[in-house]
């Protein structure tokens, strides 16, 4: 099965959300233009980097002041949102709004401080199906109990679903930047209904750091340039456990892989739990994963 390459776009700064509203910042000719109030620093967050899975990759960005975060749009129509980091899936009153955006589209936020905050897919049921994230969330001692780290093996062993999810990513991810990432990330304002599909948000996007580890600077921040592999066998599972899971005539993951409409094609390369572990596959794609782990790594 081919990968999917997701082609980054050049940094257009077509809009750029300030802390005073909105702006327009042309480009300049042959040359990259920092947007307006900012320091020149993007971080680039792909959302749904393959078709029909609704996830942000990277889930979760640090960013100081004055940074840029861009959101680039691979597949898709979506409309991202800012919201607090109580109610993630809640608009939050005069936060940054992308507007809808289709496949290609880009939208960027100039941080104005370090305080955490969300942001959705403010279309319908895209937030609860996992299309969500945050900029500089909540960190905490990786021992902490609310942090990623300490409950994801906690979340595995409630749901064998997500353990087959993590334990295929793990071989993936070995001695990349993407084996421990997110493991800080503190979880104790996120509604528990939402952490399975923050789990799975992580999982993917270590899944996309193993794939591209030059994405990850020295500093530790994800930073895409040019082209990203997104590693279509792991994606298929994600997205056929959003849609329900496999038909009971075919547990293989067998199939065409996705492909949007603005990327180009490489070389080949969840029933809820009352504790909040969510749904990350069903028992058929948790099968499925087990058969598909030999692609991963051959590409």
């Amino acid at each position: 099965m081919p990968a999917t390459v997701v082609t980054i776009p050049p940094q257009d700064h077509q809009v750029v959300m300030s802390g005073e509203g909105s702006v327009v910042v042309p480009p300049s000719a042959g040359n990259e233009v920092a947007p307006q109030g900012s320091t020149g620093v993007t971080h680039d967050i792909v959302i749904e980097a393959a078709a029909g899975v609704l996830r942000a990759a990277p889930a979760f960005v640090k960013a100081n002041q004055g940074d840029v975060v861009r959101f680039v749009f691979a597949n898709g129509q979506h409309q991202i949102v800012e919201s607090s980091v109580l109610a993630p899936c809640n608009a939050t009153v005069g936060g940054f709004d992308s507007g809808l955006q289709s496949s290609g589209g880009t939208f960027q936020f100039v941080v104005p401080d370090a305080a955490p905050r969300f942001f959705f897919s403010n279309v319908e049921g895209e937030c609860a199906k996992g299309l969500f994230g945050g900029i500089n969330a909540a960190t905490g001692n990786e021992e902490s109990e609310t942090t990623v780290k300490s409950l994801m093996p906690k979340w595995a062993e409630s749901n064998a679903d997500i353990a087959a999810a993590l334990s295929a990513t793990s071989k993936l991810a070995v001695q990349t930047p993407g084996l421990n990432w997110g493991n800080s990330i503190d979880v104790k304002d996120v509604p528990t209904e939402l952490h399975g599909q923050l789990a799975e948000s992580v999982l993917f996007t270590r899944a996309m750091i193993a794939r591209n580890p030059e994405m990850v600077d020295k500093t530790g921040q994800f930073n895409p340039t040019d082209e990203v592999v997104v590693p279509v066998d792991f994606a298929t599972l994600i997205s056929v456990a959003n849609a329900g899971g496999y038909p009971a005539n075919d547990v293989s993951g067998e199939g065409e892989a996705p492909v949007a409409a603005n990327v180009i094609a490489g070389p080949n390369d969840s029933e809820p739990t009352t504790d909040g572990a969510g749904s990350i596959m069903s028992s058929r794609v948790a099968y499925a994963a087990v058969a598909l782990i030999g692609a991963l790594f051959m590409f």
